[in-house]
């Protein structure tokens, strides 16, 4: 997938906007393109979805370099307020 996922994500929907969910459910190709934005084991077929939340690997660097941004920020106030 070129550009970033959620992008090429909706692209991927709108080419298949026609499609019925049947149709789609039972598409590899479909399926395929849309595990390549997940960082996931390639013999592991995650079942359960509520307790782990795995969400797309761009969305979770996105969130991880926020929090270091926030964390940083945080801790230089602290440093200057102490």
């Amino acid at each position: 997938m070129s550009g970033t996922f959620m992008s090429t994500l909706d692209k991927l929907m709108a080419s298949n906007e026609l499609r019925s969910a049947n149709d789609l459910s039972t598409d590899e190709d479909f399926w395929a393109k849309v595990r390549e934005g997940y960082r996931l084991k390639p013999d592991y077929i995650n079942l359960e979805n509520g307790y782990y939340c795995i969400m797309p690997q761009e969305i979770m660097d996105r969130h991880i370099q926020r929090r270091e941004r926030s964390t940083s920020r945080d801790h230089g106030i602290c440093e200057t307020t102490v």
